[in-house]
């Protein structure tokens, strides 16, 4: 592969996502990409660079 090709991979990673502060959210191992997703009292996992919690939705 060609170097800017590596290096706009490399900058779509997910896993830089993360440790530029960003985080995936999960309710029931689906990913969660809007609010009206989510309802007071659902449970969600966080997935960040250096870990996950569980958390619910107040």
């Amino acid at each position: 592969m060609h170097g800017k090709t590596i290096s706009k991979l490399d900058t779509m990673s997910p896993l830089k996502t993360l440790a530029r502060g960003y985080c995936i959210t999960q309710k029931r191992k689906c990913i969660i990409n809007s609010a009206f997703q989510l309802e007071s009292g659902d449970e969600i996992d966080l997935r960040f660079s250096d870990g996950e919690k569980h958390a619910k939705v107040l």
